[in-house]
C-alpha cells in the first residue's frame, strides 16, 4: 500500500527499536542463531535429551553431533537470509552438491531432527536433500519424518506386510529410502499412499494405534516433553495438535526466554508440578500473544520493552497483565472451537511412547506427570479440571460470555 502506518509515539517506537537491536546484537541466544540457525540448537538439544531419537525411543546417539548447525555452516552453507529489517537473519540457505542441488531453503532444526536423528540417518547432505525434496513437493517435515520413522519401526516389529512396502526394505539409517519414501508418498505410489495419510492413520491400518506419536493426530514436534516436562502441557493443549510453537518451554527452561513479570521464570526442566502446569500455560498465553502481533520468537528482549512498543504504536496504556489475559482470552476462544467441534478433556493427553522413560541420554528416568501438570494449567486459564470447559466465569471475565 501507499499509505503511511500511523504510530501515536514515533519517538518512543524508535527509542525501543533500538533498544531491542542493540539487545539482539548481545544476547547470546540471538548471537547463536545468527551463527548458526535454528540448526544451531542440535548439539544442545543432544545433551538435554531433547531431540528425539529412533522414533522416540533412543536417548543417545553419538552420531547425532554430524548434523550440527555449526557443520552445517562450515560445509553447506551458501548464506544466511533475515527478515526486512531483522537484525538476526537465522534463515540459512544451504546447498547437497553430491545430490546437484546449489540451493536448499534450509534445513531448520526440527528437519535435521524429523528427517536425521528420528530415522538413525547422520549423513548430513543427505538430510539436506532430504528437506529439499519435501520443500518441492511441499510436504511438512516434522510429519514426513515421522511417519517414515513410524513405517521403520512397523517393519523392524514384523508389522508391515511386504504387499505394503511394495518390496522395500524399511528400516532405520537408510538415507536412500528416505529419499524414495519422500518422493512416493508425494505421489502417493505404493508405500507412499499409506504414508500420506499420516502417522495415525499408518499405526491405526497396522492395529498399533498405540505407536503414533501424535496429539489429536498430528505428529509431535522435535522438543520431548521427557526433556523439559513443561512441553508437556504445550502438547497437550496446542489447539491443533501437537505444536512446539504454541509454548517454548524448552526456552525457557534453558534461559533464553524467560518472562518473570508475567509468571514465566527459568526453572528445573523436570518440575512435573501443578504449578510448573500454571507457568507453561502462561508461556502458551504469551506465545499466543506474540502471534497476534506477528512477533517472532527468536527475539526476547523482554516484558517491558514489548509494552513500550506496544503502546508507543497505539496510544494505548497496557501493562504486562492486560496483554497475558489477552492472550489467554485467545486461547480460552480457540479452546471453546475445538470443544464445539468435538474435541474433549479427553484429548488433552500424550502419547503413550512419550509417557515412558528411556534408559540412557539425558532424559533417564524422566516422564511428566500429565495430570497433575494439567490441574495446574486449567487452574491458570480458568477451566473446570473435569471437563476442561472454560468457567462461566472465565468466559465473562474475558468477554467472551456469547461464545460459550
Amino acid at each position: 500500500g501507499s499509505v503511511a502506518v500511523p504510530v501515536a509515539d514515533p519517538e518512543g517506537l524508535r527509542a525501543v527499536a533500538r533498544e531491542v537491536i542493540a539487545f539482539c546484537k548481545e544476547d547470546m541466544a540471538c548471537q547463536s542463531i545468527r551463527l548458526a540457525g535454528t540448526a544451531g540448537a542440535v548439539d544442545v538439544s543432544l545433551m538435554f535429551g531433547d531431540l528425539p531419537i529412533r522414533y522416540y525411543q533412543q536417548g543417545e546417539w553419538e552420531e547425532g553431533g554430524k548434523l550440527s548447525g555449526v557443520l552445517m555452516a562450515e560445509l553447506y552453507l551458501n548464506r544466511s537470509r533475515a527478515c526486512f529489517g531483522c537484525p538476526i537473519g537465522c534463515g540459512r540457505e544451504t546447498r547437497a552438491p553430491s545430490y546437484g542441488v546449489e540451493r536448499v531453503d534450509g534445513p531448520e532444526y526440527e528437519t535435521l531432527g524429523a528427517l536425521g536423528t528420528l530415522l538413525m540417518v547422520s549423513d548430513l547432505e543427505a538430510v539436506i536433500y532430504a528437506g529439499h525434496l519435501c520443500n518441492l513437493y511441499g510436504l511438512d517435515t516434522i510429519s514426513m519424518g515421522a511417519t517414515i520413522a513410524l513405517a521403520c519401526e512397523l517393519a523392524g516389529r514384523g508389522l508391515l506386510r511386504v504387499a505394503e512396502t511394495g518390496g522395500l526394505e524399511v528400516r532405520y539409517g537408510e538415507p536412500a529410502l528416505v529419499h524414495r519414501l519422500i518422493e512416493l508418498t508425494a505421489r502417493r505410489e505404493g508405500l507412499g499412499d499409506l504414508l500420506a495419510e499420516g502417522s495415525a492413520a499408518l499405526a491405526e491400518r497396522c492395529g498399533v494405534p498405540e505407536l503414533a506419536v501424535v496429539v489429536n493426530r498430528l505428529e509431535v514436534p522435535l522438543h520431548d516433553p521427557r526433556a523439559f516436562h513443561g512441553m508437556a502441557v504445550t502438547y497437550a493443549l496446542s489447539p491443533r495438535g501437537a505444536c512446539h510453537m504454541e509454548g517454548d518451554m524448552y526456552g525457557v527452561d534453558m534461559g533464553q526466554c524467560p518472562a518473570e513479570e508475567i509468571g514465566v521464570p527459568a526453572g528445573d526442566r523436570f518440575d512435573t508440578s501443578a504449578e510448573k502446569g500454571r507457568i507453561a500455560a502462561r508461556q502458551q498465553a504469551w506465545r499466543n500473544l506474540y502471534n497476534a502481533l506477528t512477533l517472532c520468537q527468536f527475539q526476547n528482549p523482554g516484558v517491558e520493552r514489548l509494552v513500550r512498543a506496544l503502546n508507543a504504536v497505539t496510544g494505548w496504556g497496557c501493562a504486562a497483565g492486560d496483554l497475558l489475559v489477552t492472550g489467554k482470552r485467545i486461547v480460552t476462544l480457540k479452546r471453546l472451537l475445538n470443544l464445539r467441534r468435538g474435541l474433549t478433556r479427553a484429548c488433552d493427553r500424550l502419547p503413550d511412547l512419550l509417557m515412558q522413560p528411556l534408559a540412557d541420554g539425558g532424559t533417564e528416568g524422566h516422564v511428566p506427570n500429565l495430570e497433575q501438570l494439567l490441574a495446574g494449567a486449567y487452574a491458570e486459564y480458568g477451566w473446570d479440571p473435569e471437563t476442561g470447559r472454560p468457567t462461566p466465569e472465565t468466559l465473562a471475565s474475558l468477554g467472551l460470555e456469547l461464545s460459550g
